[in-house]
């Protein structure tokens, strides 16, 4: 079902290229590294040792963003993300040399796919959003697979060097061990400056989660979930012609996340992940002219939905 979700936004969006002039192509490459820390982090691991909350890993991740803006102000993007993380053969607690190394509530991989349309009128984007995704971890916790979707609204003022904008979202999920993030809110809030003559650009983002999580405690109701997530990156353009332009990036990024029961207890957790990757974009517009021509970007939906099971 994901596949052809992610299928049809694809060809959504490439439809609309193809119906208008000037659509700007971008494609990514990352990596990262994660710790991991809290009370809630091995906190009910297996003691035979067979099993253990990797607390420190490697990943990498592809991205694809395509965009067409029209001369009326109005923006269609569609994006694709695909994440993979290496805790299962370079994981902290975990032998690379083990054929089938089983680890506990440990984030393997996600993919998701984002359709964003909107409109600039005089200096401001509003828009709306809906997006896709999966989120699966590594065995014996394949259970815990989920699928999400979340849809909503933003908007983002843009002046001559800055930015400022947020969006607010609905996040629901399914798995067949429900344990991330469902029927949750999701408030974010974003800003970008921009120096070097638009060739560098310094952006942030601090968001909020509200939302439920499966029950774990004698009453027979869910638990309440609250995250909240911040980053900074600092993106620098490396060249720019007149049908590409590339950029490098480095990020820092933090994931707080606590569950609460029904009888008031609290279990905790937090991820540090640093990234660093380039960018290439076919349109030749440079990194500020990118921004402009695009859709604001979005929360980290796979990190978010991917934290659930930890504190559960």
């Amino acid at each position: 079902m994901l596949a052809r979700l992610m299928t049809g936004a694809a060809l959504s969006v490439v439809a609309g290229m193809a119906a208008a002039d000037q659509p700007l192509f971008e494609f990514g490459l990352e990596f990262g590294h994660t710790w991991r820390d809290g009370d809630a982090v091995n906190s009910s691991v297996n003691f035979d040792g067979e099993l253990a909350e990797i607390p420190e890993y490697f990943s990498g991740a592809l991205s694809f963003t395509g965009t067409n803006h029209f001369d009326s102000g109005l923006i269609l993007q569609g994006g694709l993300r695909y994440e993979r993380s290496f805790a299962d053969e370079f994981g902290e607690d975990l032998d690379p040399g083990d054929p089938d190394p089983e680890a506990d509530d440990t984030y393997k991989q996600g993919a998701l796919a984002t359709l964003q349309l909107g409109r600039v009128i005089g200096d401001t984007y509003w828009g709306g959003y809906g997006t896709v995704g999966q989120v699966s971890f590594i065995e014996p916790d394949d259970d815990q697979d989920a699928t999400f979707g979340v849809l909503g609204a933003q908007m983002e003022y843009r002046a001559d060097n800055w930015s400022v904008g947020g969006s607010l979202g609905y996040l629901t999920s399914d798995a067949e061990d429900e344990e991330g993030a469902d029927e949750a809110l999701i408030l974010s809030g974003n800003g970008t400056y921009y120096f070097n003559n638009g060739a560098s650009r310094l952006s942030g983002r601090l968001s909020y989660l509200d939302g439920w999580i499966d029950n774990d405690s004698p009453a027979d109701e869910r638990d309440e979930l609250r995250m909240l997530e911040a980053s900074i990156i600092l993106e620098n353009q490396l060249n720019w012609s007149s049908d590409r332009d590339w950029s490098a990036f480095v990020g820092l990024h933090w994931l707080g996340y606590e569950e609460k029961d029904e009888i008031g207890d609290l279990e905790k957790a937090s991820d540090t992940y640093i990234s660093a990757g380039i960018r290439v974009s076919l349109g030749g517009k440079g990194l500020q002219g990118r921004d402009r021509y695009q859709a604001p970007a979005l929360p980290d939906y796979l990190r978010i939905v991917q934290a659930g099971p930890v504190v559960d």
